[in-house]
């Protein structure tokens, strides 16, 4: 889908709305603890169905391991990703998540914390968003905006939370997120063959079905393949060939898994594309008081990813394990960064899986333009 074009009244509307606007302008986290600042810039990137998102990425910061770097860059260029994923319905302006990314640009990562859509900043859609013949879920879903004349620019907080069935759509949001960082690795600015996700709550159900989606997209197609990539997924990737070999890793905090996606569905997720198993290590953290999180975090880790198999089929999982935070509590999600033991497993858990790819190079010129189209439906789940 080419870029759209933005009314200026949309465009005024919502610079309004953002203080910063779309510049992308830097400036330093507010701490004064002695540590080096970690600079830091707003960014806008487009989802493939026309949902303009807002983020900020943090810059890492290269001190060397006797420091506190975690990452094994020697320079920004080489420096791999975080990805942050707030849970759905949530409050985004936790202080939590500054804190957490802060922490990982210091211990040498890039870092983008975003908005999903209809939260925070990130609630302007354009009217092909509305498009029902491209986005049926859109129009299905929402259907009395769908049918206001003029159509509304905009998909509010209270929208999602009236319709707690679109929440699988939210995975568009993450490989908008990723494409845009697939094109600042194209210019040398990071590096996205090695990219981690750390979500919290019900971001760890849709984090996982965008790891699936990811392992049917093609990681380099030529300028020609990459136009036709529309939809994912994109049948017929090689594992060698596929961009799942890029996510290095995954942490959920307090993991949840919605009622309407089933653990037989994220079963099915790892058994279409069983390279995610052994390729894309998972560390689910909880409270030690967390009845629900340790419950779904155990889950995750033995009944859906397996990873200490009782038969000869399978290969233990060396990095993948659910992780009691003790003094955690009942604190849950973004919250468990209150508690030191859960920076310190989450920075340990990224520099085990940094020493097993520290020959893997950046990858440029992956030639996406515009991120590819997830459906939901294709992977066993039903918006509505």
């Amino acid at each position: 889908m080419p870029a759209h074009s933005w009314p200026a009244a949309v465009l005024a509307a919502f610079l309004a709305f953002t203080p910063t606007g779309f510049a992308q302008e830097k400036k330093d986290d507010k701490k004064d603890d002695g540590k080096p600042k970690v600079e830091n810039e707003t960014i806008q990137f487009e989802s493939a169905d026309a949902v303009q998102l807002q983020g900020t990425i943090y810059k890492p910061i290269l001190v060397g391991k006797d420091k506190g770097q975690v990452s094994l860059a020697n320079s920004e260029a080489d420096a791999p990703v975080v990805i942050l994923l707030h849970a759905f319905n949530a409050n985004t302006m936790v202080e939590g998540w500054d804190s957490l990314a802060v922490t990982l640009a210091r211990a040498g990562f890039h870092v983008l914390r975003y908005d999903f859509r209809g939260h925070g900043k990130s609630t302007v859609v354009s009217k092909d968003f509305w498009d029902d013949r491209v986005f049926p879920e859109n129009s299905s879903v929402f259907s009395t905006k769908s049918r206001q004349k003029p159509l509304p620019l905009k998909l509010e907080p209270a929208d999602l939370k009236a319709k707690p069935g679109y929440f699988p759509m939210l995975v568009n949001d993450i490989m908008a997120a990723r494409v845009e960082l697939d094109k600042r690795s194209d210019k040398g600015k990071l590096n996205t063959s090695t990219v981690y996700l750390i979500g919290a709550g019900d971001a760890a159900t849709i984090g996982m079905l965008y790891m699936t989606a990811e392992w049917t997209r093609p990681q380099k197609p030529s300028q020609d393949l990459a136009a036709l990539i529309k939809q994912l997924p994109f049948p017929n990737v090689p594992p060698r060939e596929s961009a799942g070999k890029d996510i290095a890793g995954a942490v959920w905090l307090s993991p949840v898994r919605p009622a309407i996606v089933s653990e037989r569905t994220m079963q099915d997720w790892v058994k279409s594309v069983s390279d995610l198993r052994e390729s894309n290590a998972v560390l689910c953290l909880y409270g030690d008081q967390d009845a629900t999180g340790k419950a779904t975090s155990t889950a995750i880790v033995d009944k859906v990813l397996v990873a200490n198999p009782t038969t000869k089929t399978l290969n233990k999982l060396p990095f993948t394990s659910a992780v009691p935070i003790k003094g955690g509590g009942k604190n849950v999600g973004i919250d468990l960064v209150k508690v030191p033991q859960t920076e310190k497993e989450i920075l340990d858990f990224l520099g085990k899986i940094e020493k097993d790819r520290k020959f893997i190079s950046p990858l440029t010129n992956r030639n996406y333009n515009i991120p590819p189209y997830i459906s939901p439906k294709a992977f066993g789940l039903s918006v509505r």
